[in-house]
């Protein structure tokens, strides 16, 4: 207990009474001290209970989120291997179509040029069996107009009937023949060639 100042040169000496009640006023002021002491350790274990609380649960979401982490990545690698077998994939169909298209192209160009070498062949077929059917056209209308001849030559000519019959008897077989013949026939049909009457 602090001594109270001195003054004119006197010595205050406390007294038995004096001293209990300091004492117990100290004890009480000590009482409240460790009561306010007691609080505040309260309050501190108080507030350490909750840190630790709130540790764990961040712990506890810390371990969430890292099996989350760890689940995401794996889905992460899993689809990248994926699109990596889906590009292996699409590149492998890409190339099976390029050279599908490229067999389709080549058969088509070589379908192409067998038709159009079908069609230089008809065409100069048919020129061909054009210009035979003219010639035989022409040897059959030289010919009936050399028959037409010998007929007027005969016609004019009675007087040599005799020594002529044979002559005149061969020629018209060979007319006959002309006029059965089937070049006669077929340039009957498409309108070409003269026409010969039958006798």
């Amino acid at each position: 207990v602090d001594a109270a100042p001195s003054k004119a040169g006197f010595v205050h000496v406390p007294t038995t009474a004096n001293l209990l009640r300091e004492r117990e006023r100290h004890i009480r002021k000590l009482e409240h001290e460790l009561a306010l002491e007691k609080s505040w350790l309260a309050g501190m274990i108080a507030e350490r209970d909750q840190l630790l609380v709130k540790h764990s649960e961040l712990t506890a979401h810390l371990e969430e989120q890292n099996r989350w982490t760890l689940g995401l990545e794996r889905d992460w690698k899993a689809a990248l291997a994926r699109i990596s077998e889906l590009q292996d994939e699409f590149h492998a169909e890409q190339a099976a179509a390029i050279k599908m298209a490229q067999d389709y192209e080549r058969a088509l160009s070589e379908a192409r040029a067998d038709s159009e070498e079908k069609a230089r062949w008809a065409i100069e077929t048919e020129a061909r069996l054009s210009e035979a059917l003219r010639l035989k056209c022409e040897e059959l209308a030289e010919a009936v107009r050399l028959i037409d001849r010998a007929e007027a030559t005969v016609t004019e000519r009675t007087v040599w009937a005799q020594t002529l019959e044979k002559t005149i008897d061969e020629l018209e077989r060979q007319l006959q023949m002309i006029r059965g013949s089937r070049w006669l026939k077929l340039g009957r049909a498409v309108g070409l060639g003269p026409r010969v009457n039958d006798r």
